[in-house]
């Protein structure tokens, strides 16, 4: 079987797709994790004065988790901008979420001034170069303290969010399955003749999608393109491509 270069293509840009959604579930269950180790160290160094805060095994792995932590989860955190279903009820925290991901953008940006500075000047280290640009070492220090902390509870909020909802969703189409049902043929009458079609080929999301979006018009309830995603577990631009056509077909 021959495959084109578009095909190709669409292959590889759906895996990537799917790698951002794993991706946005590994930072928001493991930061907490990496933020917990580090925390545990330092307050062991913090109390019994160990000095290990000085030590290269510690400073390398603690400022990966705290970059893990503050700067890898702006990729989540945006993610989830983009993707969460907005309702006037939860105005506060939609409000509040795109104003950490901002904050969390001029971090980086600020971040990459920084190392941009301390590499075209030729600066010895990051603190040379924020006294170059101007910017107060304990302010930008404080700064990501906070948000440290802030986006280790905000990760623990959304993984349990997410996961919540996931199995909500699960739950209800198991309870919505319909029951069996016995036929009965009378003694006088041959038994019919059960003919047994051969399993269609399936399409891989697109058969999920359409059979999740026939659930939701057979229960009568409302369904959007993302707890479409949700409970097929297809990525949203999967189900933003397929569903319109399918909605098409079943005359929606």
């Amino acid at each position: 079987m021959r495959i084109t270069i578009r095909e190709f293509g669409e292959k590889v840009n759906e895996g990537g797709r799917e790698f951002k959604l794993w991706f946005m579930d590994f930072t928001l269950v493991y930061s907490p994790i990496f933020i917990v180790l580090g925390l545990i160290l330092t307050g062991v160094d913090l109390f019994l004065n160990l000095g290990i805060g000085n030590s290269y095994w510690f400073r390398v792995p603690w400022s990966i988790a705290q970059l893990f932590a503050v700067d890898g989860l702006w990729f989540a955190v945006w993610n989830r901008i983009l993707t969460d279903e907005y309702k006037w009820k939860y105005a506060p925290y939609h409000a509040f979420l795109i104003f950490f991901g901002l904050v969390l953008t001029g971090i980086a940006i600020t971040m990459n001034y920084i190392i941009f500075t301390q590499d075209y000047m030729g600066l010895r280290d990051g603190v040379a170069a924020m006294n170059f640009i101007g910017i107060p070492v304990g302010s930008f220090l404080l700064v990501r303290s906070i948000l440290l902390m802030l986006t280790a509870t905000l990760a623990i909020v959304l993984d349990k969010v997410m996961r919540t909802k996931r199995q909500y969703r699960a739950s209800t189409m198991r309870k919505s399955s319909p029951e069996p049902h016995t036929v009965v043929v009378p003694a006088n009458k041959p038994a019919p003749v059960l003919l047994i079609a051969s399993p269609a080929k399936p399409n891989g999301y697109r058969d999920k999608i359409k059979s999740s979006i026939e659930g939701y018009i057979a229960r009568g309830e409302k369904f959007t393109y993302q707890t479409i995603a949700a409970e097929t577990g297809a990525s949203l631009q999967t189900v933003k491509v397929h569903a319109p056509k399918i909605k098409q077909e079943l005359g929606l």
